[in-house]
């Protein structure tokens, strides 16, 4: 294989060669290697997708690939060390900075020290080669949006979430690119709704202790079922270190494939867990098939349990019901109290799907970039993006664990259903059909009866076909 000789090559470099590289040598096999993990984990992901591969080729390639990444970093490293002692004349050798790893620090929301600390450097050097590069600083980015724009712009978020409190509020803020203190972002909802902050103040949240040792050694996957009633099933994953949402999405269904076919997305976003928790339920039985054919058997590579002891998870799933399914469970029983949606109609259920499913996916899109980026109070203010970048430097999957690994006693979900089977709608529309109810009706499209009016019309129209 291509990969495989090219991968001889640089390691026969790196044997011989180590001590007498030049910086323009050494940036080149840099670049050589960068190119190769891209190729390599392209290949991997094919692999693993292949019927005909063995568990034990799969293994050996998931950990060829960690020695790929291994190299890139320790070339990473001595491209750096040569980059910083290529001064002429006297003085302490500079310091190389790449303006790129600067400027994904600070659009993860990092603080001057923080990226400071990371690059272990002090901050006054970090301020000064800052200058120098001419990278933005977004100091005054606070100062770019007056309180009125700021107002706008919390109250359609307070209008889409209305039980999003000051931190979920900044951390969707900083989804948007809008950089403002949190401050600002509370004096801004005072404004806008006080009687809500004041209701929230009043309610005391009880935290208790979990730990996972780093990003990726623990993903939690359920299914949320409030509104399991209309045939909606909403399926997550949760990394158990970080707490970042690795996917959040919406189906008609509770089939293997699909839970599979979500998992196997966020890990090419992120990687591949070390091992993953998830109920008993038979919709993860295609992602434990595949997690103990990448992983390996014998490590407890997946591990099923009750839900109560999925906690890391049921923790997300309360604050995704408070805040994006609770106005939609709210609004399908107002349609059934006004005779215009039966959970037992399927053609209702077909417009239904057809008009909710993507306003539902939209705002939990929203809600995960929302959530990654909101700030943790126990974790000294860190967002989950950047507790997971940080994470992935202290990996170490090797370690024995327990069946109990990543539980926490918690309380039941009471939307929690244990095996779900959603019955297939029987409507089927030819493509010309689906084609004709696109162009005439766009779910997306803006609705002051938060999609009711879109809801009507499609049925209408699937009544006179």
């Amino acid at each position: 294989m291509d990969i495989l000789s090219d991968l001889d090559d640089l390691l026969c470099d790196s044997l011989l060669n180590c001590h007498r590289m030049s910086i323009q040598a050494t940036d080149r096999i840099v670049l050589r290697l960068e190119i190769l993990s891209d190729a390599f984990e392209d290949y991997v992901i094919e692999v693993s997708h292949s019927a005909t591969a063995t568990p034990t080729y799969i293994s050996l390639c998931v950990e060829l690939q960690i020695v790929i990444a291994y190299l890139l970093v320790l070339w990473q490293t001595e491209l750096l060390r040569i980059s910083s002692s290529d001064r002429p004349g006297p003085g302490r050798p500079r310091v190389y900075l790449n303006p790129e790893m600067i400027e994904f620090f600070r659009d993860n929301g990092y603080s001057w020290q923080q990226c400071a600390n990371m690059l272990m450097i002090s901050r006054t050097t970090l301020w000064r080669r800052v200058q120098e590069l001419g990278i933005p600083t977004l100091r005054s980015s606070s100062a770019l949006i007056s309180d009125a724009e700021l107002d706008a712009v919390v109250q359609m978020i307070y209008k889409q979430s209305p039980n999003n409190g000051v931190i979920m509020v900044w951390g969707q803020l900083k989804s948007q690119h809008i950089q403002v203190s949190r401050r600002r972002v509370r004096d801004s909802l005072m404004r806008v709704c006080p009687e809500a902050v004041r209701n929230r103040a009043s309610r005391a949240i009880s935290r208790r202790i979990y730990n996972v040792h780093c990003s990726n050694a623990l993903w939690h996957i359920d299914g949320l079922h409030c509104l399991i009633r209309w045939r909606i099933v909403i399926h997550g994953s949760i990394d158990g270190y970080s707490r970042k949402i690795t996917y959040l999405h919406a189906s008609d269904n509770n089939r293997a494939s699909t839970v599979l076919a979500l998992f196997l997305e966020a890990t090419d976003n992120d990687g591949w867990p070390s091992r993953v928790r998830s109920d008993k339920g038979g919709e993860n039985i295609d992602v434990a098939r595949a997690m103990l054919t990448v992983r390996g058997v014998g490590r407890h590579s997946h591990i099923a349990g009750t839900s109560v002891h999925n906690q890391r998870i049921e923790r997300l799933w309360r604050d995704t019901f408070r805040c994006v399914c609770h106005s939609f469970y709210a609004l399908f029983y107002d349609m059934e109290d006004m005779l215009i949606l039966s959970p037992t109609d399927e053609l209702q259920l077909y417009a239904l799907h057809y008009v909710f499913l993507p306003r539902i996916n939209r705002l939990l899109k929203e809600f995960k970039n929302t959530w990654n980026n909101h700030h943790l109070r126990s974790e000294h203010g860190l967002s989950p993006n950047q507790l997971w970048l940080q994470g992935l430097s202290e990996c170490n999957f090797d370690c024995d664990v327990e069946t109990d690994f990543g539980t926490q006693d918690g309380q039941p979900n009471p939307f929690d259903m244990g095996r779900v089977e959603i019955p297939h709608t029987t409507v089927n529309l030819t493509s010309t059909e689906e084609q004709a109810l696109r162009d005439q009706i766009n779910p997306l499209s803006h609705s002051e009866l938060s999609g009711l009016d879109h809801y009507l019309n499609a049925y209408e129209y699937l009544k006179n076909l």
